[in-house]
């Protein structure tokens, strides 16, 4: 179920409140000027775009309309019932406008400015890549990417109630759409009516995208993607968030987050022209003291508070699970229809192992169940914990190679041209060895003794969750929590210098690794070669201690790439840090540089240890 609670807000409270367009508002929202907040766009009847621009900030938005000169979209008029959204479609790194219209095409402006100085010049014939598209009428566009291959496709809403799928057979710089029918179309068999306006999410919080539908009798028609990022199945449903939602008639869904929070808010054209504002809420809050949660192993502990945004008709209880790193003081708490807007608190306490991790992170997961529909299985998300550890060697310890039967390793063989690295990787309390190699694959070790004992042995065909996978050659492997969930994704680089992301769709302690490609990878798009034939060996940290992991990339030219993540700890973004925004800018060790990072010197901060070719 969907963790949101939808509150209209009206007057004041609507920070749309006084736009009216005239009739048939087509709201979108982009960030047009390059301040880093959300301006708002409409279409509306006469064909025209009116531009407001946010003069406020990213929490506390205030939209001002922009005419004349000021207003990028002066003078373009498609004729009717103008239906805008934005997309970078030739890959420079600003907003293009494509717009839906009254008789069914779809008009192109390829904006010639900048990100923040945007300048529309509309694009005819073979260069508007929408050129011979006739869906009939009134034509409602939105691009998104579909079918995961990392550019975006066309979905278009009509005057019939139907969704039309355009396929972009192209690229992300010179797409090429083409209609796909039938079971081809994951939309095929859905129609609301007339006048369906779509928009895209991940309102479920599965990874990918839903689709929330308007029409010309003022409803939110809501289909869950029940199938994958890759292939989408469409399935409506009683769970509806939007449920209730009726604003008269034209329904035109927008979502953006206008208030900051982190969570979609609703904004619906309407027929009047005016703007309805849907502030959206977590039914299940989390607050962590401080803004995070921060504990040490054998020290202090740390607090959050839960509170539900909504009352219930049932009972709500609240179960959270640590997994093998953290403890709370309560496994479940329990709301009624009595106490439910009174907060209360969980402590956080780390385990205390005997491993030397260095400062390293923990998620405590939290699911709910009622007999309030609403609030039973949410999707509630979890709590990342940074845990301080208490087993770090001091800055006087010796380290003594090991040989014979006092090495664990000892008996295996691993050739040459490999690459180890260590996780518990089947949630018992000790690290287990996941080995790349020249070939590609990985080979697995799983510690069938003790965390102070360790014996590894390795584990074959099905045995083995990397059994089939490859990534050509030279596979370099290191192991986090990207999507948050709270067990271990794989990050594997290889010898062209790329990183394959597998997501671990299993389980803590019985991990299954999916590939996410295209968008769905958030290392989509990074090359660390500078020349033909490179290794990319990464690792991820909490670089700039900002409650995220960064990226680390070693490459066959022995200097260190830094990507900072820019998202956040569930959904990360990786933006790449050069010169002196580049901690590991004066590195440079010849070749093949190999990174690890590790608190040596007991000084609570991260030291680095990189490995190079001559061993």
């Amino acid at each position: 179920m969907v963790n949101i609670f939808l509150i209209q807000k009206t007057g004041a409270d609507n920070p749309l409140f006084g736009i009216d367009v005239g009739s048939a508002s087509a709201p979108t929202f982009a960030d047009l000027d390059g301040d880093g907040d959300l301006d708002a766009i409409i279409g509306e009847t006469f064909g025209t775009l009116k531009y407001y621009r946010n003069t406020g900030t990213v929490t506390a938005p205030v939209y001002t309309k922009q005419t004349g000169t000021a207003n990028p979209f002066n003078g373009i008029d498609i004729g009717l019932n103008s239906n805008p959204t934005f997309a970078d479609l030739d890959g420079d790194g600003d907003l293009d406008a494509i717009i839906g219209e009254r008789f069914g095409t779809l008009k192109y402006y390829r904006n010639t400015g900048t990100v923040t100085a945007p300048a529309y010049a509309e694009q005819t014939g073979t260069a508007n890549p929408f050129n011979g598209i006739d869906i009939g009428s009134n034509s409602a566009p939105i691009l998104a990417d579909l079918d995961g291959d990392g550019d975006l496709d066309a979905i278009i809403g009509e005057l019939d109630g139907t969704l039309k799928y355009y396929r972009n057979t192209g690229t992300v710089t010179a797409p090429v759409y083409a209609e796909q029918t039938g079971t081809a179309n994951p939309f095929n068999g859905i129609n609301i009516g007339s006048n369906s306006k779509p928009t895209f999410a991940d309102l479920d919080g599965d990874g990918d995208l839903d689709v929330i539908v308007g029409e010309s009798y003022g409803n939110l028609n809501y289909y869950r993607n029940t199938g994958t990022v890759t292939a989408p199945v469409y399935t409506i449903g009683t769970a509806n968030p939007f449920n209730g939602i009726n604003i008269g008639g034209n329904s035109a869904p927008s979502l953006a987050d206008l208030d900051g929070d982190g969570n979609l808010d609703v904004i619906i054209g309407a027929v009047d022209g005016t703007l309805n504002y849907f502030q959206s809420l977590l039914l299940v809050a989390i607050t962590q003291t401080g803004g995070n949660t921060q504990v040490t192993e054998g020290g202090a502990t740390d607090s959050y508070a839960v509170i539900l945004n909504d009352q219930p008709i049932a009972n709500v209880v609240i179960t959270f699970k640590g997994g093998t790193q953290l403890s709370t003081n309560v496994t479940t708490l329990t709301f009624t229809p009595a106490n439910w807007n009174i907060a209360q608190t969980v402590i956080v306490t780390a385990i205390n192992d005997t491993i030397g991790e260095g400062s390293h992170r923990g998620v405590i997961t939290a699911t709910s169940s009622s007999n309030d529909s609403r609030f039973n299985t949410i999707l509630i998300d979890p709590i990342q914990v940074t845990i301080a550890d208490n087993d770090l060697p001091t800055s006087s310890r010796i380290y003594v190679a090991q040989t014979g039967t006092a090495n664990p390793f000892n008996s295996i063989d691993l050739k040459s041209d490999r690459t180890p690295t260590f996780v518990d990787l089947d949630g018992d309390g000790d690290l287990d060895a996941i080995v790349g190699a020249l070939d590609g694959n990985l080979n697995y070790y799983k510690n069938t003794g003790s965390s102070t004992a360790p014996v590894y042995t390795e584990q074959t065909g099905t045995a083995n969750p990397f059994n089939v996978i490859n990534v050509g050659f030279y596979s370099a492997p290191t192991f986090a929590d990207l999507d948050g969930d709270g067990d271990l994704d794989a990050i594997i680089g290889e010898s062209f210098g790329n990183l394959n992301y597998y997501k671990n769709t299993g389980s803590s302690t019985a991990p299954v690794y999916t590939e996410q490609i295209g968008k769905a990878n958030p290392f989509n798009g990074i090359d660390v070669k500078p020349f033909e034939d490179n290794f990319s060996k990464p690792i991820l940290a909490d670089i700039d201690d900002d409650g995220d992991l960064d990226a680390i990339i070693g490459t066959n030219d022995g200097t260190l790439n830094y990507y900072k993540n820019t998202g956040s700890s569930a959904a990360p973004i990786y933006t790449v840090q050069t010169g002196t925004a580049n901690p590991f800018n004066e590195i440079d060790t010849g070749s093949n540089s190999a990174p690890s990072l590790a608190d040596l010197d007991g000084d609570g901060d991260l030291d680095a240890i990189v490995g190079k070719n001559d061993g």
